[in-house]
């Protein structure tokens, strides 16, 4: 019992503090909610959290890694989610080498998220890959169903 109040408590944290309430209506509106992920010096995946009118309504970092690899657990991705009663959310992660291509890896994780947020009912609406000289965007790029 005491893990699943620590967790509504880290959502209820990200809610309020650092995910202002907006809609994402473009890849570029992502990349500017996630100024922290630009100078880091290791890999973190973020994911937002958004209501049914696509309004951001939490922000939480789900993964630390170094600096090539950040290895993500599709249960904490879709943790804060539930929680949340999220409808949508959209992945959002750093490359420290400045090359904002998806590797192989980005990939394969995208797919199998959005196939267990289709098991749950939440939709992953994209994936954008952020350095500080720009971004990719998984879904501007033609790579999500």
């Amino acid at each position: 019992m005491a893990i699943r109040i620590r967790e509504c408590e880290i959502v209820y944290r990200t809610r309020n503090v650092d995910a202002p309430s907006r809609t994402v209506a473009s890849s570029e509106d992502v990349y500017r909610l996630v100024p922290e992920l630009l100078h880091r010096a290791h890999e973190s995946l973020v994911v937002l959290l958004l209501d049914i009118r696509r309004q951001v309504i939490g922000k939480h970092e789900v993964a630390r890694g170094n600096t090539a690899t950040c290895p993500v657990e599709g249960s904490a991705v879709f943790r804060a989610a539930v929680v949340a009663n999220a409808s949508a959310i959209i992945l959002v992660h750093n490359h420290p080498s400045g090359v904002s291509e998806p590797s192989a890896e980005d990939l394969e994780l995208t797919k199998r998220l959005q196939e267990g947020g289709k098991l749950l009912g939440v939709a992953v609406l994209d994936h954008v890959i952020v350095t500080p000289d720009g971004y990719y965007s998984m879904l501007d790029g033609g790579l999500l169903k």
